[in-house]
Order: structure tokens, then sequence, then C-alpha cells
């Protein structure tokens, strides 16, 4: 007899500490940093119950808390001066994701407050004088590059009206000398043109493009000087995959042709240099992000961090010894140092004493036939225990546009194993990590092909055996929250239920509604509703709603900045009209996702409750206590 799934608690997921790592370009290269004298790295830990800074010594010890944030409010992208006296950091308040620069004194522990206006700041970076801060901010004059005074706290912008290409955040950096930024940015006639842009730091001439790839239509992002100013190593996908190229600079002005550091097959982000001269950077294979070190000179490198697992980001000291961050689904993100010739460590220990991996599903990297029978890569969790025969299924649609799913820490799918559901993750085209051709494989097509792989999905699951084809149902948030919605409106027949948590479902009113850089991340996948009015409206699920024959669960947050609740309501009030089975709940105090652990726990218990009711014909649940 089959022993029965070993249901997980949310207290069992959520609120566990980790070391702050996030899919976002902006934080991988940011997550961390390690001193000038290479003796101890500063990180992001919640393990005290917020994200403060932790100091540790590469060279042996213990982390030791080193800010004091209040509760609910994050300290993160610390950064330290090029004396090592001073550490700058990014603090929001409640999660508002509004946030002030700080910095912290390293011998004394004073805090103090450098911004005081309005804006939402990030990626900050010192200049290597130790005068200026260099970041980006989004202020009511919209996107832009700015300089901080580190005395005086005066703020100036560099470059305003940049335009965000949407997955690859804008990310500066100030040149060794202190005379020029370098950034990313789409262009103003092509948003999915998106190329490498240097200004002079003090605002005195206009951007000027570089070029990474010129008559060729690509992204080129994340720009990092390197030594002596003498290049700039960036990511590219000119050649049909994201790779690590460098071109030559002198005085800020091109000095010769792209160079690309390796011949990969497969999707690789720059990192930057280290103190060594040598070049990090993470390469991604069947959902696993791994760390590599290379000469820029010959390409010539060394894989520091493989196996199943996700390296968010990574650091350098000056002896060689690389500090890290490193997760797999059995484990949280923890703070990793590898020294030369040694094996790797980990130093910091974030799962509590007793908790037992074993309950956790670790899932297999699997392909199966999409629209027109591509190969479509997928995520699969199979609890580990469950009953015998096709077991009830959900497609797990991420996020993000081109977001992917990982071989990482992720509370959902282990929720949802844990209550004996298999699980398939797609990375359907318009996915990252699988070469440009499959990222792009959505591009005017939003809702069209991406959508079929995920039905394609469902019916692999029932054709191998899996599932039953009759208890399959699908859930996402944000992005996937629409392909949810989505999918049971144009594909009735193929799923039992769903549930879309902060989705969009009348692409037209988003579009009019929401923040110039989400528009522009539609306009590079769909152009606009006023260029192309009718695919706006046959991709809009409100579109299709009289074909909806599944339970639909809806949540949202209701001060969401992104999707605005109001998505939520048209959606409710169709289903209500037309007397489909239905539920809805708005988290009052959250935004685009939800951070407060009881709601995150309210949530994962609906979702499970949903699904055992219409997947399972199981008894709704009495509603929890308000």
């Amino acid at each position: 007899m089959t022993a029965a799934p070993q249901q997980l608690d949310p207290g069992d997921l959520l609120g566990l500490p980790g070391v702050l790592g996030s899919f976002r370009a902006s934080l991988d290269f940011g997550a961390l940093d390690i001193s000038p004298d290479g003796g101890e790295a500063v990180f992001s830990w919640n393990v005290a119950g917020s994200y403060d800074l932790y100091t540790l010594a590469l060279r042996g010890g213990d982390p030791g808390r080193l800010t004091n944030t209040p509760s609910a409010s994050r300290s993160m992208h610390p950064r330290y001066s090029p004396l090592g006296d001073r550490i700058a950091f990014l603090r929001d308040r409640d999660g508002d994701e509004r946030f002030h620069i700080w910095v912290v004194d390293r011998a004394t522990g004073e805090e103090q407050q450098l911004t005081s206006t309005e804006a939402n700041r990030e990626a900050i970076e010192w200049s290597a004088d130790g005068l200026h801060l260099v970041y980006r901010a989004h202020s009511a004059g919209g996107l832009g590059i700015w300089m901080l005074d580190a005395g005086s706290g005066d703020e100036r912008p560099v470059v305003t009206g940049v335009r965000d290409p949407g997955s690859d955040h804008v990310t500066p950096d100030i040149s060794h000398d202190g005379r020029h930024i370098v950034f990313h940015a789409a262009a103003e006639e092509d948003p999915a043109d998106v190329g490498i842009w240097v200004v002079p730091s003090d605002g005195s001439a206009p951007p000027r493009r570089l070029p990474t790839h010129e008559g060729a239509r690509a992204r080129a992002v994340l720009p990092r000087w390197g030594p002596g100013d003498d290049s700039i190593a960036f990511t590219t996908d000119t050649r049909g995959r994201f790779e690590v190229a460098l071109l030559p600079m002198s005085r800020a002005q091109p000095a010769g042709e792209v160079r690309y550091l390796t011949d990969a097959p497969h999707d690789e982000t720059a990192l930057g240099w280290g103190p060594t001269g040598r070049m990090l950077y993470r390469q991604s294979t069947d959902s696993t992000i791994r760390l590599l070190r290379a000469d820029p000179a010959t390409g010539a490198g060394e894989s520091l961090v493989a196996g199943p697992g996700v390296c968010f980001a990574a650091r350098e000291a000056r002896d060689g010894t690389v500090a890290y961050v490193w997760t797999s689904p059995t484990a949280p993100p923890e703070l990793y140092t590898r020294a030369p010739g040694e094996e790797a460590q980990q130093r910091t220990w974030s799962l509590p004493a007793g908790f037992d991996r074993d309950r956790l599903t670790p899932p297999d990297h699997v392909w199966y036939p999409g629209a027109d029978g591509s190969p479509t890569p997928a995520l699969l969790y199979v609890p580990r225990s469950s009953g015998a025969g096709p077991q009830a299924a959900i497609v797990w649609a991420h996020g993000g546009g081109t977001w992917q799913h990982l071989q990482c820490w992720d509370p959902i799918p282990q929720w949802l194993t844990g209550h004996g559901y298999v699980v398939l993750a797609p990375n359907a085209r318009g996915s990252r990590g699988y070469g440009r051709a499959h990222r792009e494989g959505n591009v005017g097509d939003w809702g069209g092909k991406d959508l079929e792989d995920h039905v394609r999905g469902a019916d692999w699951l029932e054709a191998t055996g899996v599932a039953d084809g009759s208890r399959i149902g699908m859930y996402g948030s944000s992005g996937g929250g629409y392909m949810t919605s989505i999918a049971l409106t144009c594909a009735p027949d193929r799923f039992a239920a769903g549930v879309t948590s902060c989705g969009i479902v009348s692409l037209e009113t988003f579009y009019r509604s929401t923040r110039a850089d989400l528009r522009g991340m539609v306009r590079a996948y769909m152009g606009s509703p006023d260029e192309d009015p009718q695919l706006f409206h046959e991709r809009s699920p409100l579109t299709h709603i009289d074909r909806i024959q599944a339970p639909l669960l809806v949540l949202h947050g209701g001060t969401d900045p992104r999707v605005p609740a109001s998505e939520a309501a048209l959606l409710v009030e169709a289903l209500r009209v037309r007397g489909i089975i239905h539920d809805y709940h708005v988290y009052p105090d959250e935004g685009h996702g939800f951070r407060d652990l009881a709601n995150q726990s309210d949530a994962l218990r609906r979702i499970v409750a949903w699904f055992d009711q219409h997947l399972r014909g199981r008894a709704a649940p009495p509603p929890p206590p308000t």
C-alpha cells in the first residue's frame, strides 16, 4: 500500500530565512559584496525576521549582524565604499519597494539615511573616489540614471527618460576614473532593440550608443567597465543566445571590435570583473544556473559551482576567493565561499534544526511536444509518496514575461506536491534560459503558441499516464495569472479548475492604466492597442469569457501597482454575470504579490482548498476567520 503524501503546513515553508537573491538582474549582481581588502563579505539575510545586513570573515567565523532594520522593511544591495569604511545600501519601508539610500559606518555601526525625496532607487554603485553613488531611479520624471553626493546627500539626474527593457533592468556602472557612466536601455523606435549607452557623469553631453550589434536587432545588457576602463563587458544575444562579450574602449570611445568570451551552446550572463582580473559569469542549462570564471584575454576558465541549483550572485576577493549565493529546490538561498584550491563551504544556515528535507520534492527537467510539436522544456514535480495510478495535477505558469522556472527554492510547488499534486512547470516559448529563438518565440504572439505550449503540457501529463486527464488544473500569478485565465477561456475542455493571482484579463485596459515601463514590455510583445486593436481584443481573456467552464479562484492585491485590482474586478463581474463557479479574495494592503506571511499562508490554503474541491471532489472548507 502506497503511503499518503507528507502534507506540509504553510508554516513549514513560509517565513523561512534565506540570503537575499532574486531572478532580477539588478539584484543578481547586487545581492552581496566583498570588502576592498578582501577580508569579509556583506550580504542581506532575514534570519532574525527582517532583511538586515550581515558581515562574514571570508577565512572563518560566523556571520555578524550589522544593521537594525524595522520589521517588514528590507535592507539590501550592500556596497562597500572604496576605503571599506562605509557600506551603502538600499532600504524600503514596509516592503513598499520605494528604496532610500543609506550608509552604515563599518566601525561604529551608525546608520544614516542619505536620501529624502520620494523615488524608487535601485542598483547603487560607488565612484572610485568614494565621493558619489550612481544608481537608477524611478521618479516623477520616469526612469533615469542619477548621482548622489555621499557627503551632502544632494541628488542630481544624469540621464532622464531611459527606456527600461523590462526583463533585464537598467544597471548603471561608473568608470574607474569617474568620468563616464555606462548603462543599457531600449531604443526609442524599437523596445526589443536594447543597446549599451555611455554618458559623461557630469551630464555635460547626451548619451551615446555604443556599437555592440550595428545593423542587427538584438539585446545588449548589463555592461561593466573593465580594469583601467579599457573595455566594457556585457551580455548580448546577437548570435542567438545570451553570451558574454567585450568591447575595447579608449577614453570612453570604442577602440576595436566586439569579442566574445566563450563559444558555449548555453545562455550565459556577465557578472563583471574581480580584482584578480578574471571574469565571473553564469551559465544556464536545463533550469540550472552555474557559476564560472574565465580569463578575459583567452577565454580559458573554470567551473566554480555546478549541480542542480541556481547561483544568484557572486563576488571575487583579491586572493581569488569567491563568495556566492546558491539555492536548490530543497535548500533556501545560502552564502557560500570557495578559496583557491579548496572545496566550497556553506557559511550561512537558514533552515531550522530538525527540518526534514525528505518532505520536499526535487523536480526532474523534462521535454514534451508543445505547439507545432516543438520541444518544450519544463520542471516536473511528482510527489515522493502518492496513490497508485494517474494523479490530480496542476500546470503552473510562471510570470514576468521572459522569466523561467528554475531549480531553486520555491514554496509553491512544494506546497502543492506536499498535498499530493503532480506539478508541471513549463518554460514555454517566451521563457529565458534556452536561447534567443525560444525566448522570442512569443513576440507578437503573446497568448498564442505560448498558451498552446501550456495546454500541450496538460495533454502530455495525461498521455504519459502521470496525471488523470479529467483532474488537471492550472495556476499562475502575474503573467502566469494572465496565462491561466486565457487558458481556461480558450481551452475550456482541458482544465478542470484554475487559480489566477494578480493577473491581467483585459490587455487594453491594463495597457492604458499601468506604469510606462510595463507598457514598454507589452509593446515589445504585442505593439500597442492603437497599432493593433484586434490583436489586443483577441488575446484578452474577457473576450472569450463565454467559453469558460472550469471553476476559477481569483486572488489579488488591493494596492497592486503593476496590475491594478480593477483587472480582477472585471473578471469577477464577468464570471458572476455568466453564472460561472468562482471565488474572489482581495488582500487590501498587498501589492503585486503577497508579502505578509499571514496573507501568503492564507493564499496557499485557499489554492489547495480550491483544487481539492474541484479536482478531488472534496467539500469546501469553512471560510478562514477574518
